[in-house]
């Protein structure tokens, strides 16, 4: 721990409060997941893998900002959102949904150590908010490539490793983006209000 600040998974957080920032996350991870089906339906490459993906923005963050409930969330939400193909695979599923959950916090653990940043968002700047985009879309691409060749999800496993890349770092621009023009909208709008 860098400065004596707490991490999001070592404050104490209450079972309430646990259920409702995983319950949170899983929200957003369905209402991005929905967007993603709506928006960008026509570059999705196959059940798993777009050239968009939306939901990719809210793993590290999720992380971030709230750790193992984080986690729990990202996990529910990637079990809700699975696709047929795999449903009847509860081991599959279950490992799909696993990866879409654990990958944010190897990317999380790895550039906080590379980076010396504590394990809160204080100190990050646009650099480091992309390399965690970087390593979160590597370790996603990398675990879920894994999962596919354990339950032979495919013919050629490298095949949606370029595809998954680019859509994780694509969705994450895209959410960060329009995150931070409605940052940008609502301090106008509290600035006007004050006045």
């Amino acid at each position: 721990m860098n400065g004596g600040e707490e991490s999001a998974d070592d404050r104490k957080t209450s079972a309430p409060a646990f259920l409702v920032h995983a319950a949170g996350v899983a929200t957003a991870w369905l209402v991005l997941f929905w967007l993603n089906d709506v928006l960008f339906a026509a570059v999705e490459v196959d059940a798993f893998t777009s050239w968009v993906f939306l939901p990719a923005a809210i793993r590290v963050l999720a992380v971030m900002l709230f750790g193992w409930a984080g986690i729990a969330g990202l996990f529910l939400g990637s079990c809700i959102t699975i696709g047929p193909e795999v449903q009847s695979n509860w081991a599959h599923a279950g490992a799909i949904s696993l990866v879409s959950a654990l990958a944010p916090l190897i990317a999380v653990r790895t550039c906080q150590g590379w980076l010396k940043l504590p394990d809160t968002l204080a100190g990050l700047n646009p650099r480091n908010l992309l390399l965690f985009a970087l390593a979160g879309a590597a370790t996603s691409v990398a675990l879920h490539q894994f999962a596919f060749l354990l339950f032979d999800t495919r013919d050629d496993v490298l095949e949606g490793v370029v595809p998954m890349f680019v859509g994780d770092l694509i969705g994450t621009a895209l959410v960060l983006f329009a995150a931070s023009c409605a940052v940008r909208l609502v301090d106008q709008f509290t600035t006007r209000g004050s006045r």
